[in-house]
């Protein structure tokens, strides 16, 4: 991967949700003397499920999706990451290896910092470290609700409820809908959603039928939130 120097941190749309915005300016330069920055192309993998880890990551721009595979090649997106996110921190803190394979998703910029100058800002700052207990909590949040979705919502509930998610995330709100352009193919709504990517065209194409959603291509128009929210199973 190309190395390239560090992006300037001050002028980072990412800087307010980073992991070490809370540092004060002193320690915050620390950080950024610490860091290692790489640009990552599209497609290519920051670290494989099953390697261990010696740093940890930090997603400056771009998109990174974290995936699960199987011995098949099938492949569960548990999430995608954004700007200001900490990658890999979970795997470092445990000495296991990681769990999950993170892929960039578009050319983008990471800064890595390794293991002993990551724990020791864990140790010497306590507002990281209080940070870092945050994000681990989050995390168990998320896999409770994960599983939750897998084991007691239907196809449809579950895809509606991710077409939700991105319009809030994404979309344009309007009337009585909202207008999104999608930041990810078929085949990773599929992954998101936990289903086969078959399931994903034959449901949109479903919704689009019952007037739910309109697609030209990666164009998504909802056309009625109040039905979209129904059949995610938010409304009875």
């Amino acid at each position: 991967m190309p190395k390239q120097a560090a992006p300037e941190c001050e002028l980072c749309r990412a800087r307010g949700s980073c992991f070490f915005s809370d540092l004060k300016a002193p320690e915050f330069q620390e950080f950024r003397d610490a860091r290692i920055s790489n640009v990552y192309k599209k497609r290519q993998v920051i670290f494989y499920e099953g390697h261990k880890p010696h740093g940890v990551y930090l997603v400056c721009s771009g998109r990174v999706k974290i995936y699960k595979s199987d011995h098949k090649g099938h492949q569960l997106t548990t999430r995608i990451a954004g700007n200001g996110e900490i990658l890999g921190y979970r795997a470092l803190l445990a000495s296991e290896s990681y769990s999950a394979t993170a892929e960039a998703l578009e050319e983008s910029c990471r800064a890595y910092i390794d293991e002993t100058r990551f724990k020791s800002f864990l140790v010497k700052h306590q507002t990281l470290a209080v940070r870092m207990l945050a994000l681990l909590a989050r995390d168990v949040r998320q896999a409770e609700d994960k599983a939750r979705d897998m084991a007691m919502k239907s196809s449809r509930e579950r895809l509606a409820e991710l077409l939700q998610m991105l319009v809030a995330s994404h979309g344009k709100a309007e009337k009585n809908g909202a207008t999104v352009k999608l930041p990810y193919t078929r085949l990773d709504l599929a992954e998101l959603a936990g289903l086969a990517q078959e399931t994903v065209i034959r449901l949109l194409t479903e919704f689009e039928e019952q007037k739910v959603i309109t697609m030209d291509g990666r164009n998504l128009t909802v056309l009625d939130r109040h039905k979209l929210e129904k059949v995610a199973g938010a409304l009875t």
